[in-house]
């Protein structure tokens, strides 16, 4: 994990993303007054913005047991661990990843049931 930390510390001012954060349906759904977490911030690319917007209650949890492994579960899967939300929005979508590589992702906002 270590290595991960000093290599986002590198490249971070630089590092161009093809995954932008979706801030129109993020500010559509969720006032700034809100208690935001970010699981798996890695180096706080959206919790910067969202304090950019005047977000102030911000949390980000960098280091996780279970790494980044959600990118590789199938759409059903995701949909049972979301069954507690309350779907606002959803998009499939596909990115490229930093690799050149094409890959299958979704875009999910939801809300406590």
């Amino acid at each position: 994990m270590n290595h991960q930390k000093e290599y986002w510390n590198e490249v971070a001012n630089e590092k161009q993303f093809t995954t932008p954060f979706q801030f129109d349906w993020f500010s559509k759904y969720v006032n700034k007054e809100a208690a935001i977490l970010d699981y798996g911030c890695g180096y706080g690319r959206t919790l910067l913005e969202l304090k950019q917007n005047q977000f102030m209650n911000l949390y980000g949890v960098f280091e996780l047991a279970d790494g980044a492994v959600l990118r590789h579960h199938h759409e059903e899967r995701v949909k049972e661990w979301t069954s507690n939300f309350q779907q606002l929005e959803y998009e499939k979508v596909e990115y490229v990843t930093m690799n050149g590589n094409r890959s299958n992702g979704l875009v999910y906002m939801g809300s406590l049931k």
